[in-house]
């Protein structure tokens, strides 16, 4: 039952997607003023999905849930930040010249966009180099994911 609610979910959340014409590059480029007159309905969006996803937290704190099963959200100590910055800017870098955010890039490559077909490659490619510095830095240990130690 749950996979089917994840389901309705995520086509719900793709349906709004493409309804609210965020599958356009081009309206990534209005909201980041590189094109055009400046568009500030990504800025609306962007706030009602920090209020949804607020809510959301608010909601698993009272009920003493852990999001994603662990007790803290961020790995102890400062050890990891150089990474987090590494890939947030990474990720900034990608969405900016794309003009794709991952969940519209995959909506728009299931609309059979040949730029978010592109798009979604890049991606793929770069999580699976990920996997491959990481284990090769692990010694080829096979772990996947994101090292503990």
């Amino acid at each position: 039952m749950i996979r089917l609610v994840a389901l309705a979910c995520g086509l719900l959340c793709g349906a709004g997607l493409a309804v609210g014409g965020l599958t356009d590059p081009s309206r990534l480029a209005g909201y980041l003023g590189v094109s055009g007159a400046w568009d500030p309905t990504l800025a609306l969006a962007s706030l009602v999905a920090i209020a949804v996803a607020l809510a959301g937290f608010g909601i698993a704190a009272l009920q003493g849930i852990a999001i994603g099963d662990q007790p803290e959200v961020l790995p102890a100590g400062h050890r990891h930040l150089p990474r987090l910055l590494a890939g947030s800017l990474l990720f900034g870098l990608g969405w900016g010249l794309s003009g794709f955010f991952p969940a519209a890039g995959l909506v728009a490559a299931g609309l059979f966009s040949t730029d978010a077909m592109l798009f979604l490659a890049a991606v793929l490619g770069g999580m699976g180099l990920r996997d491959l510095v990481v284990r090769w830095r692990d010694g080829s240990s096979g772990r996947g994911g994101w090292s503990r130690g």
